[in-house]
């Protein structure tokens, strides 16, 4: 990841499901002007945050063996836009995992309120170093502490 939209991991459960949240805050350099009085994330914006909670959990699931790497976006739909002072709460779901790939489904919410829906396709592309994997790892655990440390025994891969 270039840059990172997600601003703390609140659970994981590799396999399964990501939970996370993303802070909108009127100094955000990705928050737009809509209208005199409105400023809000981009509904694109939103969907690329979405996309990186599923690649965390994709990651997770598959011991970095692989970067996960948006493919397609089928459905999306955005019902609300999120404003400076909003918490979105971000939540993906592993549905399908294959070698090349994998299907996920998202939500980001503001409370209770859904602002956006999607299924996300991911590409996995293989990291074939085994220092790749671990530079991956280290980035990750430096973005989000307590979450991606070091590989259990039965992780570690030749």
């Amino acid at each position: 990841m270039r840059y990172v939209l997600i601003d703390r991991i609140t659970s994981i459960d590799p396999g399964r499901t990501i939970a996370a949240l993303k802070n909108v805050a009127a100094g955000d350099g990705l928050v737009t002007q809509y209208s005199s009085d409105l400023w809000a994330l981009p509904p694109a914006m939103l969907l690329e945050t979405m996309a990186q909670a599923a690649g965390l959990l994709v990651a997770s699931t598959i011991h970095f063996r692989a970067q996960p790497v948006l493919a397609k976006v089928q459905p999306f739909a955005a019902d609300r836009l999120a404003v400076p002072g909003d918490q979105v709460l971000l939540h993906a779901e592993l549905c399908e995992l294959r070698d090349a790939g994998c299907r996920t489904h998202a939500t980001a919410r503001v409370g209770l309120t859904l602002l956006a829906e999607a299924t996300i396709f991911l590409a996995l592309v293989p990291l074939d170093e085994r220092g790749r994997r671990e530079q991956l790892r280290a980035h990750m655990a430096r973005l989000f502490p307590g979450w991606f440390g070091e590989p259990a025994a039965a992780e570690v891969l030749p």
